[in-house]
């Protein structure tokens, strides 16, 4: 009767871990794929706003297309 409980007492227990890796493994493909989708939204991101990667650090680029002198007559 001892060797009975013991058998499902382990049975559950390896249910139990069984059930746990798999979550595990879910929750990591989940992560996963979470962190594809952050880095393409930062990507795109990046493009559209002309953000570029110097040094570990986003910096946004500017341009100065054209530039017109401020005279006495400038509103």
């Amino acid at each position: 009767m001892n060797t009975t409980t013991t058998t499902v007492h382990e049975e559950k227990n390896d249910s139990t871990l069984h059930n746990i890796k798999e979550g595990i493994k879910e929750s990591a493909h989940e992560l996963k794929e979470g962190i594809k989708d952050v880095a393409h939204n930062i990507a795109k991101a990046a493009d559209n706003n002309h953000l570029y990667q110097k040094g570990g650090h986003l910096s946004q680029k500017t341009t100065v297309e054209s530039v017109e002198p401020l005279g006495p007559n400038a509103i």
